[in-house]
């Protein structure tokens, strides 16, 4: 599989057998979490290191490491008109409500189409089969836990309401991972 890795620079590269650089300011790191999960929200076999820019090389590590909150928002090839305010306003509540988080890589945002092969196995993963919000919480490069948002339909058809409810799910989910993150930092006292 071959992956766009986007380091903090703005500097993108290819990593296949040859790196390829791209013009920093191409595919921006906010552009890349918008779209894709900053071009690493699939497996990924990488060739040797040695192969790779150093900076690009620490930077996917970085990114399989980070302790992070993903979010997904997972559809089906037709969409509805409420499927697609599903997607406008998840997006719009995360870059609204957590801009320093998501620019940050705290938080991250993802759109998947279930009928796309690559993610057809989040449906038994995740028990989803239509347009549904997940959000996962990553430690280590593992997820460790996840959860479908409920009730997202009930409210798509009030703007402000959606916001501050998927925004609420988010917010639990950063201070489960704050909470994670610091309970090693406990123990060790």
């Amino acid at each position: 599989m071959w992956v766009i890795a986007v380091a903090a620079s703005g500097l993108c590269v290819l990593i296949a057998a040859a790196p390829l650089r791209c013009e920093a300011g191409t595919l921006t790191v906010e552009d890349a979490r918008l779209h894709g999960g900053a071009g690493l929200s699939a497996s990924v076999t990488s060739p040797p290191e040695s192969s790779l820019v150093g900076t690009v090389a620490s930077a996917v590590r970085d990114s399989f490491s980070r302790d992070r909150v993903v979010v997904t928002y997972f559809h089906r090839m037709f969409r509805c008109e409420t499927c697609l305010k599903f997607e406008e306003y998840s997006e719009e509540a995360l870059r609204e409500k957590f801009p320093d988080e998501l620019a940050g890589g705290r938080l991250e945002w993802r759109v998947l189409n279930l009928d796309e092969n690559e993610n057809a196995h989040y449906e038994e993963e995740y028990e989803v089969v239509e347009s549904s919000l997940v959000v996962s919480i990553e430690s280590g490069g593992e997820e460790l836990a996840w959860r479908v948002i409920p009730d997202i339909m009930d409210l798509v058809w009030d703007r402000e309401a959606f916001h501050d409810y998927v925004a609420l799910e988010i917010e639990m989910s950063l201070q489960s991972l704050s909470a994670m993150s610091e309970e090693p930092e406990r123990a060790r006292d």
